[in-house]
């Protein structure tokens, strides 16, 4: 490469994968490349997620306001999240994993049907509320509506894992190379087949997220946002949470945290990314060099490696 263009954002970028332990030389053993079994109740009816780019929100069956249920919205266009986790009262629901130790429900589908709720009301910010407690993710939400809100109890930046006033969203994906995170937002083609324009003024803020894998082959982030115009990330904690011990060479290579790519703008504010291989915040849209929005990135914190 020339040092002209050493520094230009627009060359292709590849980086070798992590394969063994810089200590011992040992290679990671291998990790699952199949989409897990789902064993538990509220899973999909094949019991496998679906690891591929048909995620839930395409499979649901509602569409808008039919996907509301009674009680689940306030007047403030507020749409609780529990109602449609649909879980029994003798189920355990917690943020902390030794009361809630489930890893085999799959929130995603009953989360997603929420949001489809929230987008057809029709106040000017729309908020789907996520009560303490531990949601399990196996493929990531796809919030891709504008002035929405994704936001949990007021979160203390000291809490610690499984803190259990927090609402805690456990990723474990069906296929860590394809969705690896939490929350991945582009734009997406309307259901009408007509294209859509950037995602703006989506807010994500007060939830403690575990990662509990992530890609060895392609870079991802626990929180992907492209095409996302005035959009916050804020009042968040972020950890990698293996489920198992593991090798350090087992820690997926191209984990990211937060990023704002494809002229995404906006804010990350009061984020602390502990764990992740790579950058804790990951930044790939420049305002006056892409002719992009301002990106604001104020009191983060990264921590391990």
């Amino acid at each position: 490469m020339s040092s002209q263009g050493f520094c230009s954002l627009d060359l292709p970028y590849t980086e070798p994968p992590f394969l063994a332990d810089q200590t011992t030389g040992i290679a990671c053993p291998g990790y699952a490349t199949q989409s897990p079994i789902c064993t538990g109740p509220f899973c999909p009816e094949s019991r496998v997620c679906p690891g591929t780019r048909t995620l839930h929100e395409d499979l649901n069956a509602c569409q808008g306001a039919a996907c509301c249920l009674p009680g689940s919205v306030d007047p403030d266009g507020v749409v609780n999240v529990l109602p449609y986790l649909a879980r029994p009262p003798e189920w355990p629901f917690s943020a902390d994993a030794s009361v809630d130790h489930s890893t085999t429900v799959d929130d995603s589908p009953s989360i997603a049907t929420a949001i489809e709720c929230a987008a057809a009301l029709p106040a000017s910010r729309r908020t789907v509320a996520f009560p303490a407690g531990r949601y399990v993710l196996r493929t990531p939400l796809r919030p891709h509506y504008d002035a929405l809100t994704l936001e949990g109890p007021e979160l203390s930046p000291e809490a610690p894992p499984g803190d259990p006033r927090t609402a805690t969203p456990l990723a474990i994906p069906c296929n860590p190379e394809q969705y690896p995170g939490a929350i991945q937002v582009t734009s997406v083609v309307k259901r009408d087949g007509t294209a859509a324009s950037a995602i703006r003024g989506l807010w994500i803020r007060n939830l403690q997220i575990a990662l509990t894998d992530g890609p060895r082959r392609r870079a991802n982030g626990g929180i992907q946002l492209n095409t996302c115009s005035d959009c916050k990330v804020e009042n968040l904690i972020m950890r990698y949470s293996p489920l198992a011990p593991q090798l350090p060479s087992c820690k997926p290579s191209n984990l990211e945290g937060i990023g704002f790519t494809w002229g995404s703008g906006g804010v990350i504010r009061h984020v602390l990314v502990d764990g992740v291989s790579k950058s804790g915040v990951y930044l790939s849209s420049i305002a006056g060099y892409h002719d992009t929005p301002p990106i604001l990135v104020e009191n983060n914190v990264r921590r391990g490696s």
